[in-house]
């Protein structure tokens, strides 16, 4: 029998909503979600010989008698990798891509957050670090070591100086994965921007409702009754401790150029100030 095959993705990025909007998207009566929120096929090189086929194990069979239309699946990552843009081109050239974004000075630090709370069950820890290649496989076995990646702000300030000399590639990709610009013009050099949809964080927070409304209109689906949809957000980090004040204006100056092309790009502008909202 017939897959609902992804008609769309949620691309990324990283700490941006994306488990949240998963949980939201799910419910809705045409939308049949993957078997789980991320499959990694399209850029992890050991997922994607596994082949189209078993790719697609992921999604339910097609019923001729149900409403299900679109189904999806959302991998963060695949918007920061220029070989998921091409594989996903030859998996479906009509692919559409809901894209979120956040402030990239407060998704850097959500994402150390994030990899912090990780190192609490090491068993989990372990089977992430099984899940993916290298570079990645050795991240994530390091953090087995509790001495390892604990500092912020020296590692911000390493890896805003490689960058600045023209090294990138340095795990876990804090500040790389906020330069947007860059990644989307990838994704643009092969696909049309009207197969993309933006979304910012903060508008998920602030109204859910009309954030859904404007995706189920750029996917063609019709506009469901909210009442009984559970909208809460997902995955909410718990920050107890804050970085620097001069780490985070250091990141504030350096992204700044990168946030305009952004905005230049996507004809949006967010605003993005220094202030530090950890929503």
């Amino acid at each position: 029998m017939k897959k609902i095959a992804p008609g769309f993705l949620i691309g990324g990025f990283q700490k941006c909503g994306t488990s949240t909007l998963f949980h939201w998207l799910s419910q809705h009566p045409q939308i049949e979600p993957a078997s789980k929120k991320e499959i990694d096929f399209f850029w992890v090189d050991s997922q994607y010989n596994k082949g189209n086929k078993w790719y697609l194990s992921h999604f339910k069979d097609q019923d001729n008698a149900s409403e299900k239309q679109l189904s999806f699946e959302a991998t963060p990552t695949y918007l920061f990798s220029e070989k998921a843009a091409r594989r996903i081109f030859q998996f479906n050239e009509h692919m559409k891509f809901l894209v979120l974004l956040r402030n990239p000075v407060e998704r850097a630090y959500s994402q150390f957050m994030a990899y912090q709370r990780k190192r609490s069950d090491q068993q989990k820890l372990l089977d992430s670090a099984n899940k993916y290649d290298d570079p990645i496989h050795s991240f994530f076995k390091q953090l087995k070591n509790p001495s390892v990646f604990t500092d912020f702000d020296s590692h911000i300030q390493q890896e805003i100086n490689a960058l600045k000399t023209g090294i990138d590639g340095l795990m876990p990709f804090l500040v790389e994965q906020g330069l947007y610009a860059i990644h989307l013009k990838k994704y643009f050099a092969i696909f049309p921007k009207e197969n993309f949809c933006f979304i910012e964080i903060k508008e998920m927070v602030q109204d859910p409702k009309m954030v859904l409304e404007n995706i189920f209109h750029f996917l063609g689906l019709t506009i469901p009754d909210f009442q009984s949809w559970d909208l809460e957000s997902r995955n909410i980090g718990d920050y107890t401790s804050l970085p620097k004040v001069e780490t985070l204006r250091e990141l504030f100056s350096f992204y700044a150029e990168h946030n305009q092309s952004l905005f230049d790009l996507i004809g949006k502008s967010y605003g993005w100030e220094v202030a530090f909202d950890l929503a």
